[in-house]
């Protein structure tokens, strides 16, 4: 089964430059808890809302002056697609990461794996 069949293959990107509260106001609107940072092509970082609740107010800076570069998560932990299911999420386990870029051979992001996978693929309990 491929790793992609569990990631969320719709991801919304922002530039590094974009201020941290128009993405912010974007995560809230699009009902998101992160936005992929991307360089043209180039996979640059993460921004998730504990970055902004750590990094931004959790600091006193303005977000409206600060930049996305200033609060994402960089470098970018990922893993390819071709990785197993328990090999990823031990990846999570051990990075301390709640959102999971999925890349392909090529280093192209191609999904995230969310925080609440493991909830999706557990089993249910027994009646």
């Amino acid at each position: 089964m491929s790793l992609l069949e569990y990631a969320q293959e719709s991801f919304v990107t922002v530039k590094p430059e974009a201020s941290v509260e128009d993405v912010v106001q974007l995560m809230r609107r699009q009902k998101i808890t992160c936005v992929v940072v991307m360089s043209g092509a180039i996979l640059t970082g993460i921004l998730t809302e504990r970055d902004v609740e750590r990094r931004i107010y959790g600091q006193g800076h303005d977000p409206r002056l600060t930049r996305v570069a200033d609060a994402m998560s960089s470098p970018v932990v990922t893993v390819q697609d071709d990785m197993s299911l328990s090999d990823a999420l031990e990846v999570m386990r051990k990075r301390h990461v709640k959102q999971l870029p999925v890349t392909n051979e090529d280093g192209l992001i191609r999904g995230i794996l969310p925080s609440a996978l493991p909830l999706r693929i557990a089993p249910s309990p027994a009646p």
